[in-house]
């Protein structure tokens, strides 16, 4: 994942993250999908809330397990304006972070990608990012107008959003000459994403009182105040 988090202390979390490491998943169809014993801890997951019956067979759910929502700066200018100074400054910002889009550590956002981020955006509740795509594409230059004298921030930021998702698949499952009825089946492992939401723009003062957890409120930390 492309994302830094120095600085950035704030974070509203939804859900739980579980990543367990070396967790023990059967393939689609096997019989010992109906035996995950061995004395290990088998963590329990959401499962995905369609149907899943004989005429559902082979289809496809995509879960977001959770979401972790951190306002991210990811451009920033500190600039001191004194009297007679004032009035119109083209500045360009510099970098100080940077958000991509992946998938299972995939840049490169495929259709099942854009499926996975669709289900984060519902989740947030906010739109987010759903194709290949940094924070670094957007524009670092623009016009700022200055009435007064003052120490003051420029910056662009977002708010970034990771997290884990699970893919599940409509499947019987058939044993001993047995077949069962259709259950949501889970493929692979716990999987990562990280993606932003659409991109701030603004200036911060040290007489700013912005609200904690915004991009705002970042913006002044970084001004030291």
């Amino acid at each position: 994942m492309r994302l830094s988090r120095t600085g950035f202390p704030h974070a509203s979390r939804i859900g739980a993250v579980a990543l367990v490491a070396g967790m023990l998943v059967a393939t689609v169809g096997s019989p010992a999908a109906a035996d995950r014993g061995g004395g290990g801890v088998i963590p329990s997951y959401p499962k995905p809330t369609k149907s899943c019956g004989p005429a559902n067979v082979g289809e496809t759910a995509y879960v977001v397990d959770a979401v972790e929502v951190n306002p991210t700066l990811t451009h920033f200018l500190a600039v001191h304006i004194t009297a007679g100074t004032t009035g119109e400054h083209a500045e360009t910002l510099s970098t100080v972070n940077e958000v991509t889009t992946s998938v299972s550590a995939s840049i490169e956002i495929t259709a099942k990608g854009k499926f996975v981020l669709a289900e984060v955006e519902t989740k947030v509740g906010f739109t987010v990012q759903k194709s290949t795509s940094t924070t670094n594409s957007e524009s670092v230059t623009d016009t700022w107008n200055f009435s007064q004298p003052g120490y003051y921030g420029l910056y662009k930021g977002t708010r970034a959003v990771e997290g884990t998702w699970l893919e599940y698949r409509c499947q019987r499952l058939t044993s001993g000459g047995t077949t069962t009825y259709p259950f949501w089946f889970q493929v692979g492992n716990l999987e990562s994403y990280t993606t932003f939401s659409v991109m701030e723009v603004g200036t911060i003062g040290c007489q700013d009182s912005p609200p904690a957890g915004s991009v705002r409120f970042q913006a002044r930390l970084y001004l030291g105040c």
